[in-house]
């Protein structure tokens, strides 16, 4: 017999066929009835979670596809693209082109999507370009990207913000023609727009032509960073050369070590600017070298700034000499 002390006996006993006082009977039974309904409720929602993540699995390419196409719906970006990999983790979409394929305005080769997936509904993690190629053009001081611009200049009264996304960008490089010259970038980095992200760009321009005057090579190249919404850039900016005949001036190879920041609407932002700059000359002034460093400041649309320069030799030109 079962010890009464221990109310476990009771479903011992009512296991082993034993009877029981029909006041126990009916509470044993009744405390079973409750204990069948949990264990079936349990059950059901297992069953529920295991029908939707396998729904999700079999339907993984379908609400990849899905997601990935209604996103470019949604900008109406006209867009190519083949699906590579779909798996619950990660969606990878290759050779992407957005605008007319014969003049594309970006191309993509491979984007990664890291995905998460819940109860079905798929969500974005960071999203992973492999050498995108990016084109634009700056007339009469308009910059455009083609189909992109529908996205980058919407014509919003709000105040611009980076985009509140994780992106990683492996051998970026994008082409800029300009009515002042060609301007090629690179860049590489990863991290969150708004804050974290920190790679390094370089610019590159075999000259630029500006209200008379024109360059020689100029290259730039260093870290890029963003914090707190505002977008940092720090490292050397070289000059081949300089000049503008109509005013006399010419200035041979110099260099400046920057450290620019803009603002968080990139409405205005700050400089810090060591100078080192070669010979130059200015109408019949000439020195054979500049030096200094400069900090401004660009707000509301005023420049404010502070500056130190100090020149090497100078060397006036007398009249009717050569300079």
């Amino acid at each position: 017999m079962a010890d009464k002390d221990n109310p476990g006996d009771d479903w011992t006993r009512e296991a082993e066929g034993e009877s029981l006082p029909a006041g126990e009977r009916d509470d044993a039974l009744h405390r079973g009835g409750k204990t069948r309904v949990w264990r079936r409720a349990v059950v059901a929602v297992l069953l529920v979670g295991v029908a939707a993540g396998g729904t999700a699995w079999v339907l993984r390419k379908r609400i990849a596809d899905d997601l990935i196409a209604s996103e470019l719906k949604a900008m109406g970006l006209p867009a190519q693209y083949k699906v590579r990999t779909i798996s619950p983790s990660e969606q990878v979409i290759t050779d992407l082109v957005i605008g007319d394929p014969a003049r594309p305005d970006l191309t993509v080769k491979e984007v990664h999507v890291a995905t998460r997936l819940w109860w079905g509904l798929p969500g974005i993690g960071r999203i992973t370009l492999v050498a995108p190629r990016l084109y634009g053009t700056v007339h009469h001081g308009k910059p455009s990207f083609g189909a992109l611009d529908k996205v980058l200049f919407t014509g919003s009264k709000e105040p611009f913000r980076l985009p509140d996304l994780d992106i990683a960008v492996r051998d970026g490089r994008a082409l800029i023609d300009a009515d002042q010259g060609r301007v090629a970038l690179k860049l590489e980095g990863q991290g969150e727009l708004r804050g974290g992200f920190t790679g390094t760009l370089a610019a590159l321009t075999p000259g630029l032509k500006v209200n008379g005057c024109q360059t020689g090579k100029l290259t730039a190249y260093g870290k890029l960073w963003v914090r707190a919404e505002r977008p940092s850039f720090e490292g050397p900016i070289r000059l081949a050369s300089a000049s503008c005949p109509a005013k006399g001036f010419t200035l041979a190879q110099s260099a400046v070590q920057a450290k620019l920041t803009l603002d968080q609407h990139l409405d205005g932002g700050d400089a810090v600017l060591g100078i080192a700059a070669g010979a130059f000359s200015l109408d019949r002034q000439r020195a054979a070298s500049l030096k200094g460093s400069v900090r401004a400041s660009l707000r509301g649309g005023n420049v404010t700034a502070r500056y130190t320069l100090t020149g090497g030799v100078s060397l006036p030109t007398l009249p009717g000499s050569q300079p």
